[in-house]
């Protein structure tokens, strides 16, 4: 056994040592003056002069490249100066490469800068190769970016996956809030955009464990360094009906070379959704803290949403945010950040819609009429201490949230009147601490996290709900639903990782342990009902011990990570209603993963993922008592310990030229998964629907891909992107009480273009389809099915050095209707030195009305939302 142990290990480090990559590294000047050059091209050709590889010389002159084995020849070359074909048995490491200067013999020269660079791993887009006129935030800026792309919720994706990180002049002062940055920062402050590929925040980790994720990091320009700028931003104006209008911005930042900060305070009445800029968008990937919203609130308090139009055309809103960031570094290790956020939002909304229930026996249809009216007030803070050595990383984060809401919907439902009112609370507390410390090439990490969560949470509705299943069959006034849920959460555990034989190998292990309390009561005029399946009462608690042994790999052409984590999970669940009883389990929880990274060349690369996993119940899927979530939604569930598997396997090409400004990915995916515990809907006194659990084994299926290609042209900045993405969800349901196969296939195709035809004027625009088709398998069952589209054209123009206008248009419609909502906005601009003024129309036609048609597994909803009127509004923006 020895002996094999020692063959074994013998030839895996032969194999990582012949395919280590060499290091070459040099520097070039110019040959008459010895002055460094930046930018100059780095080419490594093979024998028969295809590129392999690239990169560029920094500001001293400095490249270095991890090229392949198979390459021949560096090539060097720059505007201005004569190509120099080296080869690669003549390359000494670190010697100067000298080039010569060279005439340029034409009439006329125009200098441009490069729109886009790489040197090594970091890509640089230059502002103004991509900035138009119009863009004000640097997130304008990004949309027009190949290869980057910005959803609509504000999350920036490369190449198809989430950024991990979002720095400014190297620094993190907003970590995963990242929207306050994208969207408040000026493009005219910003002079580089830097991609930073297979990103390792960690210093300690570099080299040792090996990343996927991209970042970025904002180049600010020297007017935007070291000094206090100030935004002042007053709007006013008036709508069709709908009294003052007003959208106000107060914004301070500073970026300096040891301390950072960006404080705001905002307000509106406008429609736009403020909130969204304090979501946390992302986690850095430095420690792996819980979501702060992990737990979910008992009944849903937001306005029902219209998918493919902006929320804005038909919220009414009061709101009012005050967020402040502040990074300090007292030496180039170390960081102090301190971040705080508050909301105070009132929204209103008016809409009707009618939702259709494909049941085995019968179709049932719910008329609806909404007035919704939501108050949401939120404070939450983090403060962190970070050390980010080579040798040592500590960072520790103490977070909190205190947030409460309330609304009410006062409805007509099948021409009956019912009000509803919400009243949901959520309390949060956490600490997060991450210790990794280095040693030669050995690594040891320790780590915990400590959560307190607490959500006491009502709803009531009048009149009083189903009389014949609360109350006798005797009308009552009020109908109480009260929910409470008590959560402490931790998790602490501590690896150690050290290389052999060209592979790093991480031992790590530790506990989870958490501890939930949910109780819920129903009542009518104030008084408890005595029911017990209309209570609960219920304790979980959980611990799980876990071994993850995991290797990374990393060589010229390949980088592999696979872990083989073990955990042995126990459970236990005490109900006191609505009867006693206890439940135990455990189980021992295999969750292998794997992922593979194979780059081709300099330009194409593949990647692998392939995991196996375990998902055991949560308290909000074990409650017995029936437990009312809405007026018309109630659900129950199995008590048992159930555990969900999933296998879930995705396979990816990218393809990414940077000096062509071409990027392209295609993604597929498929994951199976086992249930135990099947859900089971029916309808019960016309249109309360029930969610019920039975323990019934089947399993799920999800499948699809995705694509999206990017490029930038020289050409009058012209930009294109397209995206494509395909979906079908399989799984099994109860109707009635009979099995039921749904079928649930999306299909959803985007195109983004910009284009500067002139200085003088510009176009940019979208256009979307989505498709969604749901299948029932049971007889005289037909598929439904509906497009919808959304079109956008803006046309933008530079009058003269002061003056700007913009006409935006937008138009939505589906196949199921027919119905075509066109939206036309149009804003002038006048600009000096110091300050502008803005006129903005919105919605100049005065449409009342926006109809959208919505697919789900056994449902069909028809919506129409009441638009806010024709408005005009007077901005003045001061920036110094």
């Amino acid at each position: 056994m020895t002996k094999i142990l020692s063959i074994a290990l013998w030839i895996a480090l032969c194999l990582s040592t012949g395919l280590q990559a060499q290091s070459y590294k040099g520097t070039v000047c110019d040959k008459g003056s010895g002055k460094f050059l930046e930018d100059i091209s780095v080419s490594f050709l093979a024998a028969d002069s295809s590129l392999i590889s690239y990169s560029y010389t920094d500001r001293q002159g400095h490249f270095e490249m991890q090229p392949a084995s198979t390459g021949r020849f560096f090539l060097f070359s720059s505007i201005g100066y004569k190509q120099l074909l080296l080869p690669v048995a003549q390359f000494k490491d670190g010697m100067t490469i000298r080039l010569e200067e060279t005439a340029l013999q034409i009439r006329e020269v125009r200098i441009t800068s490069r729109r886009i660079r790489q040197s090594k791993d970091t890509l640089t887009f230059t502002v103004s190769g991509f900035k138009m006129p119009q863009d004000r935030s640097i997130e304008d800026v990004l949309k027009k970016i190949p290869g980057i792309e910005v959803t609509s919720n504000g999350t920036i994706k490369f190449q198809d996956k989430p950024i991990s990180g979002f720095y400014i002049e190297g620094m993190n002062l907003l970590e995963e809030k990242y929207a306050l940055g994208s969207k408040n920062i000026p493009a005219n402050m910003v002079q580089e955009i830097q991609v930073l590929q297979a990103h390792q925040p960690i210093a300690a980790l570099r080299g040792k464990s090996f990343s996927d994720n991209a970042a970025l990091n904002l180049t600010l320009n020297d007017k935007a360094k070291s000094r206090l700028i100030k935004v002042i931003d007053l709007g006013l104006g008036a709508g069709n009906g709908s009294g003052a209008l007003w959208d106000n911005r107060l914004l301070g930042m500073l970026f300096g070379k040891n301390m950072q900060n960006l404080t705001m305070y905002k307000n509106n009445n406008t429609g736009k959704d403020i909130a969204s800029e304090i979501v946390p968008l992302t986690q850095t990937g430095i420690i792996n803290s819980s979501d702060m919203n992990g737990e979910n609130d008992f009944f849903s308090q937001s306005a029902a949403q219209s998918t493919g139009v902006d929320p804005e055309r038909y919220l009414f809103n009061k709101s009012h945010l005050i967020v402040t960031n502040h990074l300090y570094r007292p030496n180039a290790k170390t960081d102090l950040r301190l971040q705080f956020n508050a909301l105070h939002s009132e929204e209103t909304a008016n809409h009707q819609s009618g939702t259709t229930y494909f049941y085995p026996s019968q179709t049932i249809t719910i008329d609806e009429a909404e007035d919704y009216s939501g108050q949401e007030n939120r404070a939450e803070g983090h403060l962190t201490y970070m050390l980010n050595d080579s040798d040592t990383y500590i960072k520790n984060t103490l977070k909190g949230q205190i947030g409460l809401h309330k609304s009410t919907l006062d409805l007509t439902v099948n021409r009956q009147r019912t009000n509803e009112y919400i009243h949901p609370e959520r309390k949060f507390l956490q600490n997060n601490f991450e210790l990794i410390k280095n040693k030669k090439s050995n690594t040891l990490s320790i780590y915990s996290a400590n959560t307190y969560t607490e959500l006491p949470q009502y709803m009531t509705v009048t009149p009083g709900l189903f009389t014949e299943l609360l109350n006798n069959g005797k009308a009552y006034d009020t109908f109480k639903q009260e929910a409470h849920l008590k959560v402490f959460s931790s998790d602490s555990y501590t690896y150690f990782q050290h290389k052999l034989a060209g592979f790093y190998l991480k031992y790590k292990t530790g506990i989870k342990y958490s501890n939930k309390k949910m109780t819920s009561t129903v009542y009518t005029d104030q008084k408890p009902l005595q029911k017990p399946s209309l209570g609960n009462d219920v304790r979980l608690e959980s611990v799980s011990l876990y071994i993850e042994p995991s290797l990374n790999y990393k060589s010229e052409f390949w980088e592999i990570q696979a872990s083989a984590p073990i955990a042995f999970l126990s459970q236990r669940v005490k109900y006191r209603m609505p009867d006693s009883r206890r439940l135990t389990k455990q189980r021992l929880m295999p969750m292998p993963e794997l992922n593979v990274k194979y780059e081709m060349n300099a330009y194409w690369n593949s990647i692998l993922l392939s995991s196996f996993s375990y998902t055991a119940p949560d308290i909000q899927q074990l409650y017995a008592g029936y437990l009312f979530s809405s007026y018309r939604s109630a659900s129950a569930y199995e008590p048992q310990l159930h555990f969900d598997k999933s296998w879930y396997n995705m396979l990816g090409v990218r393809f990414n030229n940077p000096l062509k400004g071409f990027f392209f990915s295609v993604t597929g995916f498929y994951n199976l998964g086992r249930q135990d515990i099947i859900y089971g809907y029916e309808n019960s006194d016309n249109y309360l629907t029930l969610c019920k659990a039975y323990p019934r084994r089947h399993n799920s299926y999800l499948w699809g891909a995705r694509a999206r290609i990017s490029k930038a042209y020289p050409w009058k900045k012209l930009y294109t992107a397209f995206s494509a993405v395909y979906s079908h969800n399989k799984s099994h349901l109860l109707l009635e009480e009979e099995p039921t196969v749904s079928s649930l296939e999306s299909i959803n195709l985007k195109f983004n273009f910009s284009l500067q035809p002139s200085r003088y004027a510009n176009i940019d625009g979208n256009t979307s389809a989505t498709h969604t088709k749901s299948a029932l398998d049971y007889a005289e069952n037909e598929a439904v099915k509906t497009w919808n589209y959304r079109h956008e054209l803006n046309l933008n123009l530079t009058l003269s050095s002061h003056w700007k206008a913009r006409l935006a248009n937008t138009l939505s419609h589906n196949s199921r209707n027919n119905a075509f909502a066109y939206f036309a906005d149009a804003s002038i601009i006048f600009s000096q030195r110091l300050f502008d003024i803005e006129i903005a129309g919105r919605n100049l036609l005065n449409h009342t009305r926006l109809d959208n048609i919505y697919v789900n597994s056994f449902t069909e909803k028809y919506t129409r939302h009441t638009l806010r009127p024709q408005e005009f509004l007077m901005k003045i923006a001061f920036s110094f």
